[in-house]
């Protein structure tokens, strides 16, 4: 029988690509994105990358970003069907190594199945070989943080300048919005602490009128082109240290709520980092390693690092909604209220801010989730339910026993128990929080608060 030519969804296009596309099914719904060019659809920022790095990207570097980038695409413009066990999405695209990449495809695939739930595979071409071997040499002190501009990230700034570290941070600019909270967030930080602060905001993303229409919101990929994007800092540069901070709730994914889609993603969990790191060590063969050091603490014990005059005022700055860019449908004025206050990062940020004794230097919510509780809306009771029902399993459960009830603890890369007992603080920062604040109804109507 003949041999079935793969079906390609997404072909990052250049000369190579083209030359090899009749060894592919391509049609209509084949989607093309292009950097340069007439045909360019999408931003990568290229020159903000080579004025930080002082020269070009290497061509295996700039492999490792084109990787994300195109599946970062396919994960927006390929709509995700309703209960499946995942897309299939097929990607083409040209390298300057195509042993190497074909050597880590199941490695690729591993880490965006544990992001997405899909199942993404590339089909490299060789392309143009780079004049020289890509060789890691460690040149700087520095480090390479994510900055996303919510409060996880905004706290290990301070993290890091407490443990003496000088941090370069990066961003990815997503939504006008986002990018314009990230931009303000650094410039505050450089204004309260009388010194700067290198930041960079990387915009990779479709070219607006482009044709490239969004049909998914999820964004689950978005972790490992926000990874991928440190790490180009980081391998041009000549630094062996990049931190992810976010705290052990969300890094972890347990399922606090089930009911939202709460585990899907997994941006810090341990085994996804582990991959990541596996997969830049065996490409680059360095020891460029992504840790995340907040792993251990709830987010009440993240936020209280802000607990200082200089980072204090920056809190109301911030934002962790998850859909902060769709309250203006709501006909939310956004330059005030950027939080709607009932999603599950808007509930962990307002039982976090008090577990600090931060509440003055919060933002303002759409919805307050403390508020009377007739006039919450469902799924903020849900939100509240489900969490205390978490909170009593757990409560029930001795910490040999816990892996019966709650499986999502163990994980091969971690040693479990720390993880457990931080839940443990974070229920109870939940509990006092409600115990406290909520109104009387409210407290009257929740289980589990005695």
């Amino acid at each position: 029988m003949p041999e079935t030519k793969p079906r390609i969804d997404l072909v990052f296009k250049d000369l190579h690509t083209a030359a090899s596309i009749d060894n592919f099914v391509v049609n209509t719904s084949t989607v093309y994105i292009s950097h340069e060019g007439e045909e360019k659809n999408i931003n990568l920022d290229l020159d903000e990358i080579r004025g930080a790095a002082g020269h070009d990207i290497h061509p295996l570097v700039f492999d490792l970003y084109k990787i994300a980038v195109s599946a970062y695409m396919a994960d927006l413009l390929f709509p995700r069907p309703p209960k499946t066990s995942g897309r299939v999405l097929n990607i083409l695209l040209a390298v300057s190594d195509k042993s190497k990449w074909d050597n880590q495809r199941q490695r690729l695939a591993a880490s965006f199945r544990l992001l997405t739930g899909d199942n993404f595979n590339f089909f490299f071409i060789q392309g143009e070989r780079p004049r020289d071997e890509y060789e890691f040499v460690k040149r700087s002190e520095k480090v390479v943080s994510l900055f996303s501009g919510g409060l996880d990230s905004l706290s290990g700034v301070k993290y890091l300048l407490d443990n003496n570290l000088d941090p370069i941070l990066i961003s990815h600019c997503s939504q006008n919005l986002v990018c314009a909270i990230q931009t303000t967030l650094a410039q505050l930080i450089d204004a309260n602490l009388g010194r700067r602060i290198e930041f960079h905001q990387i915009s990779a993303r479709g070219v607006f009128g482009k044709d490239l229409a969004q049909s998914e919101s999820s964004q689950k990929s978005r972790s490992f082109l926000f990874l991928t994007l440190a790490s180009i800092f980081a391998l041009e540069l000549g630094i062996d240290r990049i931190y992810l901070f976010e705290n052990g709730i969300l890094a972890m994914n347990l399922p606090i709520v089930p009911s939202r889609s709460f585990n899907n993603t997994k941006t810090a969990h341990p085994d996804f980092l582990k991959e990541f790191n596996t997969l830049l060590n065996s490409i680059y063969e360095c020891d460029v390693n992504v840790q995340n050091p907040f792993l251990y603490k709830t987010k009440g014990e993240v936020v209280r690092l802000l607990d200082c005059a200089e980072f204090r005022p920056l809190i109301k700055t911030s934002v962790s909604c998850s859909v902060t860019g769709g309250l203006r449908y709501k006909r939310v004025k956004t330059s005030h209220t950027r939080h709607c206050g009932i999603c599950v990062p808007c509930a962990l940020r307002r039982f976090a801010i008090f577990a600090a004794n931060l509440m003055p230097n919060d933002a303002q919510y759409h919805v307050d989730i403390l508020g009377d509780f007739n006039d919450l809306p469902l799924e903020a009771k849900t939100t509240i339910f489900q969490t205390l029902d978490f909170g009593h399993r757990l409560e029930m459960c001795s910490d040999e026993d816990v892996f019966c009830e709650i499986p999502e603890f163990y994980t091969e890369n971690v040693d479990p128990e720390p993880i457990i007992q931080m839940t443990r603080r974070y229920i109870t920062e939940v509990k006092t929080c409600l115990s406290t604040n909520a109104a009387a109804m409210h407290r009257d109507t929740l289980p589990y608060l005695n």
